[in-house]
């Protein structure tokens, strides 16, 4: 979320103004305006014209949008105050022709601000970045928690749907482009999909699957087709952002493996690891299985290696420090879909007692942002493991 006022000037409550029109809403635009400290003349005259002219602001929205888009900048802080409240649901082709630039700073003092927040909170948990969250928030659900004047949870596919139709509708009226409304469409909708708000992810334009074969084209067939699965998996829910990054990765390490051996398979490549996994459970059964990674932690620990470390459900994680704290680290437990049940306790707690080996040993390294990690992830454990006893 973009900084706040932290203590926001009060504003008339958003239910009372449900039932208010004409006189009534112009008193309390004019207790907003005094109570966020702005008392030019100009708005209080284009308000004055504006709520003699329209008392019942809906009447205003059925103009035709040259007469809406006529407004002049004085009063359309009236306008944004109006929408921000529920009392105004001005058309999609109103509000993609606005860029909504006060909306960070009014928002503060409108019931919208728990539904942003709450799809901003989202947003960061599945891993979208700040500039994403920030610019999608605005974008998408802004306007639809605006025209539909429900809740973030009332939202429906056929919102987005409608949205999206408006966008296509103001492009072969105007002829521009809509790239950055409809990428943000399509995070909304995956924000909503983990919010338990939509029931399916967003559909995938028909060449996804072609731009992954097309950047992944020097690896080998058969390595290539297992590397594109897997980004195709990662969609659902990791961000756009993040699985561009891991295939550029896939595609540094496929293209070595192809210039070094051209004729290496995928099961090749998996058979070449299962050896030594299978000679470390059989020459360590009831002990805890050593990692193949020997030439890494120098058969020391892993939770004392100079290393980025995490425990995860199947395995470990090592990451060196000059990579940086992983985005991806423990992106499971974070989820909001993710739940613990009473057989999981014992991995829960192997995987806190780690947790906090780990978050002491960075902080003695002096790795804040990775101490900050490990001790947000002992904070979700603890959650998860107080849900499961509840479940017992």
């Amino acid at each position: 979320m973009p900084p706040t006022n932290a203590s926001a000037p009060a504003t008339p409550d958003h239910h009372a103004l449900s039932d208010l029109d004409g006189d009534d809403l112009l008193d309390a635009y004019l207790a907003h305006l005094a109570a966020t400290g702005r008392t030019s003349a100009h708005f209080k005259r284009a308000a004055r014209k504006f709520f003699r002219t329209w008392p019942e602001p809906e009447a205003w929205a059925s103009l035709p949008l040259t007469d809406r888009l006529a407004a002049d900048k004085d009063t359309r802080p009236a306008l944004t105050f109006l929408m921000l409240h529920n009392r105004l649901h001005p058309g999609y082709d109103y509000l993609l022709e606005r860029t909504l630039t006060p909306f960070w700073r009014e928002i503060n003092t409108s019931p919208l601000r728990g539904e942003i927040d709450r799809f901003l909170d989202a947003a960061e948990t599945i891993g979208f970045a700040v500039r994403t969250r920030i610019a999608t928030g605005s974008q998408v659900p802004a306007r639809l928690l605006i025209q539909t004047g429900r809740r973030l949870e009332e939202l429906t596919l056929g919102d987005l749907n409608e949205f999206t139709a408006a966008c296509y509708e103001r492009r072969q009226r105007t002829g521009i482009v809509h790239e950055h409304y409809l990428s943000a469409i399509s995070n909304t909708h995956r924000v909503l999909y983990h919010l338990g708000v939509l029931d399916t992810l967003p559909s995938r334009p028909g060449r996804a699957a072609q731009d992954l074969d097309d950047r992944l084209a020097g690896v080998t067939a058969t390595i290539r087709a297992e590397m594109i699965a897997y980004l195709e998996r990662k969609r659902a829910t990791c961000s756009p952002h993040h699985v561009t990054s891991i295939a550029t990765k896939l595609d540094q390490f496929g293209t070595f493996l192809t210039e070094h051996d051209p004729t290496l398979t995928a099961l090749e490549l998996a058979k070449a690891q299962a050896p030594r996994t299978a000679d470390g459970l059989a020459s360590t059964r009831g002990q805890r299985v050593q990692l193949p990674l020997v030439d890494i932690t120098g058969g020391k620990d892993w939770r004392t290696t100079p290393l980025l470390k995490s425990r995860m459900a199947g395995g470990f994680c090592l990451r060196t420090p000059a990579q940086g704290a992983c985005s991806y680290a423990n992106i499971c437990e974070h989820c909001p879909s993710y739940r613990a049940e009473p057989s999981s306790l014992p991995i829960l707690a192997v995987q806190r007692i780690d947790a906090e080996a780990l978050a002491h040993d960075a902080e003695q390294r002096g790795w804040i942002s990775e101490a900050q990690r490990h001790h947000q992830l002992i904070e979700r454990l603890d959650a998860l493991i107080a849900g499961a006893h509840e479940a017992v």
